[in-house]
């Protein structure tokens, strides 16, 4: 895990700080995203940080069953919110639902996964000394940085 927050030589807080508490967000709980969300939450729980999901209803059996698999293993929760596909007003209240998730669950990091996940994770309020990371496939350097904050 990271170290300790400290006060450097100028008295100045470092940057570091210990991660306890991590809350991924995603769109669809399915395929490569959903198999990679699946990879960090087993690597952040065996780590020792408390990890949380946020998602939309699971399209199918299939995808319903690899979730509630997950289910045991995010001690912050399975947190399953409506979400379209594509851009909307629904936005506003998923918005308004995750910042109040995050709120109550306290994260040190939000991580998103996608498009619908990042611009949730980055736009949600609630945690507001969160570190927030997305991950797509521009995004992968900072991606594999969280994910390295989070091993510490």
């Amino acid at each position: 895990m990271a170290a300790a927050a400290h006060s450097g030589q100028n008295g100045r807080k470092d940057a570091r700080k210990s991660v306890r508490r991590a809350v991924h967000v995603l769109r669809l709980p399915m395929g490569g995203l959903f198999r990679h969300v699946r990879d960090l939450v087993a690597g952040q729980q065996e780590a020792g940080i408390a990890v949380g999901v946020i998602c939309a209803e699971p399209p199918d059996e299939r995808a319903a069953a690899a979730l509630a698999k997950l289910a045991p293993q995010c001690g912050l929760g399975l947190h399953v919110v409506r979400m379209s596909r594509l851009p909307g007003l629904g936005d506003i209240v998923n918005i308004r639902e995750v910042s109040r998730l995050l709120q109550w669950l306290k994260p040190d990091i939000v991580h998103g996964h996608g498009a619908k996940g990042g611009m949730l994770a980055r736009l949600a309020g609630g945690a507001p000394d969160a570190l927030r990371s997305n991950a797509n496939s521009a995004g992968m350097a900072e991606n594999r940085r969280v994910e390295i904050l989070c091993l510490r």
